[in-house]
This record gives C-alpha cells, structure tokens and sequence, in this order.
C-alpha cells in the first residue's frame, strides 16, 4: 500500500497532475482548507496533494500544527482501529525524483521497522 501510493505520487508528479491547495492568509479559510485535506485522504486517488503558497505565507506551520494532528484522527479504511500517520517532507531545493524517494523512504522508516 505504500510503495503503491509512493509510485503512483511520483507518476503524477512526473505528468503534474497532482492536485494543489494554495493557502492563502487568512484564518476563516483554514479550517475550510483542513475539511478539504480530511476528506481527500479518505477517498480513494492515486493523485498526490501539494501544499502551496509564498514564502512565509505558513505552509509548514499549517501541516505541523494544524493539519497533522486532524489527519492523525482518521482511521484507515482497511483497518479501523489503526489511524494515519502523516508524514512532512519538504521539497525545498531538491532537484530529482531520488531526493524526494530518498526523503520519503527516510521518513517511514520508522512505520516500517515496527511492521518487522
């Protein structure tokens, strides 16, 4: 199931159809911004969400303190006991699919070891 999203993240990157949220200042809209990042993790896609905006606009701010923490609360939908575990990596000055691989695979290691 990882290494399905994970292939399927780097596709569409590759063709860039992944889907964009670009945030913007503005509190009334946040909320509004987490219900849409709730709900696309809980439907089926093969497309990947970009969080995007200016420089200094929040963007890690929103994902580590605002959004996280909601996902963390979605069950899966395979197995409703267990919950998401979301992971942040940033695509700053990165220049290839690698980096990004290598960032992501660094990130899960430790979901991963707890499964052996």
């Amino acid at each position: 199931m990882i290494c399905k999203f994970i292939r399927s993240f780097f596709t569409e990157m590759k063709k860039n159809t992944a889907s964009k949220m670009i945030l913007k200042k503005n509190d009334d809209l946040r909320h509004d911004q987490i219900e849409i990042l709730k709900q696309y993790v809980q439907i089926e896609t093969n497309y990947a969400l970009i969080i995007d905006g200016e420089y200094g606009i929040g963007k890690t701010y929103f994902y580590k303190e605002l959004a996280s923490p909601e996902l963390k609360k979605i069950a899966l939908p395979t197995n409703e006991t267990k919950k998401y575990r979301p992971i942040y990596i940033s695509l700053f000055g990165l220049k290839s699919i690698d980096e990004i691989s290598r960032l992501i695979f660094l990130e899960l290691y430790p979901i991963l070891k707890k499964r052996v």
